[in-house]
């Protein structure tokens, strides 16, 4: 009941949304702001196979003590450490990721995560450079970071 599939909102952490006035003001060219395109979630090689990533090169992770379907167990310092992948709406898949494995889940704070095979996905604080993958088998905050093959599974080779 929690996963969504690209609803997506306008409005940022205030609520508010751009542009209001124009129109009030007569200035109904229907040029609104252009809806978000969705972010593109592919995969590459790395040293534990083919993975997913998100733009910039970036591995993207799942944490076991998240259940499938469910929303992120992952807040305050996790959620520093590890960043959710936050997404206007579902991202859109390349290469070897599979459409039908994408989806969002809401955040307690309101804000839709990026799911796959419905298992919210993350980021590591840490990696900088486009193929970095720094934490693979990582145990903290309560459960274990795995990479993400493009089939829905966790990778656990380390």
């Amino acid at each position: 009941m929690s996963e969504t599939t690209g609803t997506g909102t306008s409005g940022g952490a205030g609520g508010k949304k751009a542009g209001g006035s124009k129109a009030a003001a007569g200035h109904s060219t229907g040029s609104r702001a252009s809806a978000p395109k969705p972010i593109p979630i592919s995969a590459f090689r790395s040293q534990y196979g083919r993975i997913l990533q998100v733009p910039g090169g970036h591995a993207v992770y799942v944490f076991t003590h998240d259940t499938s379907g469910r929303p992120s167990t992952c807040y305050g310092d996790c959620a520093v450490k590890w960043p959710p992948v936050i997404v206007k709406q579902t991202p859109v898949a390349q290469g070897p990721v599979k459409q039908s494995l994408l989806g969002t889940v809401r955040r307690n704070d309101g804000t839709l995560q990026a799911t796959y095979a419905g298992q919210p996905l993350y980021r590591y604080v840490g990696e900088r450079d486009p193929g970095e993958v720094l934490c693979q088998g990582v145990s903290e905050f309560g459960g274990t970071w795995w990479v993400l093959a493009p089939n829905g599974t966790a990778n656990h080779k380390q």
